[in-house]
């Protein structure tokens, strides 16, 4: 049997190619002198689940020029580019078919039908689904349930339904819960509870029993209008009917309580989550923690955060930060040094809590080495919010001459961060100094650390502050003055 050989400018061809595409086609070769069709659609397939639509469609221009393609090769790629909402070069790849002497079958019917459903093209769905039944085509339960899907999509629900009806009553469709859960989705976007409630009970007399998909569907719609208790209800109904609960069963259904403030029935599914095989993400322990600590339920979140078995750099400065700010200081410090006994590299983020915890404490002097050290270390340099924390603890230390001293020394060493000296013109009362310090930043968190919620502290914001500091010279301070320095001066 003669195979078709490699093309004479293969090379030439490569220069050609984005990057990927040469790479897969110098692999294909490698392997084969002489690939066939099934070589190339299953690279084609490869890359289209990778997410490189642009390269599957260069791979399948070049298949094309030593082998005619076939449905399936036509299928594969019209579902990623369906898939990557390139809809267009899809329907330009049905025009092409019949010049390959290739027609469409169910399989590729049902692909377009669905996602251009999806996309609203109601008229191209009604095209298809024609065309199909002229071609002697018989749609299957996959395409019946793709068609009520593009009519929810248009907000059809009656039609929908009558579709959904016709499907209970042809024997020949063997009904499965997909074409159910669609249109529960879609009354449950549309917020009309009382009819996706009316389809579940519709599959149970139809002997078509709820399945994973259908019980996510409601506990994602209660947890996100936060009841989560009705949420945790369905959650538990899932349980008696033996259906296995997901990772998403549980988060959505925790978030859910959260929401709704249920810290009983919160840590309750904590215990249920610890006893299962299930991992949540330690993006949804990070919160639950956080949430714990706003409750002041420091001891059920310490004890979260000590059942954790992924911890990260974000995961130790929400438990430092909320022992600190419930005066459990040495607890703090005890996450601090588990940090580095884990090799978990701390942030400036790191720092500042600890620096601004020890200012509350009144530690300055170890403050202020904390941030000596930061300034010597490599990795890690203290930031504007660094020194206000230092500043901060300072003042209500009473230690206000250290902190007229940390100030200059900031405008000497740290001109990023400060701003020049400026002049105001005299008033009247003789308190006022003639030339005050101001400082302008732009920092990632609010300076003053007290009342973080976590989500700030995380994820920060940006904020403009001016600090005027209203003297260098403590004689110049009224004396009520002396004893009330804090932050607020600066700030």
């Amino acid at each position: 049997m003669n195979l078709p050989l490699k093309p004479t400018n293969y090379r030439a061809k490569l220069t050609k190619l984005s990057p990927i595409t040469s790479q897969i086609l110098a692999r294909i070769y490698k392997h084969s002198p002489s690939p066939n069709i099934i070589t190339y659609t299953t690279f084609i397939k490869f890359l289209g689940e990778s997410g490189y639509a642009i390269e599957a469609t260069e791979l399948f221009a070049i298949m094309k020029e030593s082998h005619p393609p076939d449905v399936i090769s036509f299928t594969v790629l019209i579902r990623i580019l369906c898939d990557s909402k390139q809809l267009d070069q899809a329907l330009s790849l049905i025009q092409e078919m019949p010049k390959h002497n290739c027609k469409p079958d169910i399989f590729c019917y049902n692909i377009l039908i669905d996602k251009l459903g999806e996309a609203g093209c109601e008229e191209l769905v009604n095209k298809f689904w024609s065309e199909m039944k002229s071609n002697g085509i018989c749609p299957d339960v996959v395409t019946y349930s793709s068609l009520v899907k593009s009519l929810c999509v248009a907000k059809k629900f009656d039609e929908a339904l009558y579709i959904l009806e016709y499907m209970e009553m042809n024997t020949a469709i063997k009904l499965n819960t997909y074409a159910y859960n669609t249109i529960i989705k879609s009354f449950l976007d549309s917020g009309r509870i009382d009819e996706a409630l009316g389809i579940l009970g519709r599959m149970e007399i139809r002997g078509c029993s709820p399945d994973l998909c259908s019980f996510n569907l409601f506990i994602k719609y209660f947890s996100d209008l936060g009841e989560g208790l009705q949420a945790y209800v369905l959650l538990k109904e899932m349980f008696r009917r033996g259906i296995e609960a997901s990772e998403g069963s549980y988060r959505m259904c925790v978030l859910g309580l959260v929401r709704e403030g249920k810290v009983r029935e919160v840590l309750e599914l904590i215990e249920k989550i610890r006893n299962s095989s299930i991992c949540l993400s330690v993006c949804t322990w990070n919160r639950l923690i956080m949430w714990l600590g706003k409750k002041s339920r420091i001891n059920e979140a310490y004890m979260v955060f000590m059942g954790m078995k992924d911890l990260d750099e974000i995961t130790m400065n929400i438990v430092i930060h909320m022992l600190y700010n419930h005066g459990r200081f040495d607890e703090a410090w005890e996450v601090f040094n588990l940090m580095k006994d884990m090799k978990i590299e701390p942030s400036t983020v790191t720092y500042n809590i600890l620096v601004h915890g020890l200012g509350k404490e009144g530690r300055v002097r170890e403050a202020s080495k904390l941030v000596n050290q930061m300034e010597a270390d490599e990795f890690i340099s203290p930031d504007v919010i660094t020194y206000n924390c230092l500043l901060d603890g300072l003042c209500k230390a009473g230690e206000v001459e250290d902190a007229c001293k940390l100030l200059l020394e900031m405008a000497h060493l740290c001109p990023n961060l400060l701003g020049s000296v400026t002049k105001k013109k005299e008033e009247e009362d003789t308190r006022v100094v003639e030339r005050p310090i101001k400082v302008r930043c732009v920092c990632p968190v609010a300076v003053d650390l007290k009342g973080y919620d976590g989500v700030q502290l995380l994820n920060g914001t940006n904020a403009s502050t001016s600090c005027a500091f209203p003297g260098l010279d403590e004689k110049l301070l009224p004396i009520d003055a002396k004893k009330k320095v804090s932050t607020s001066t600066f700030l």
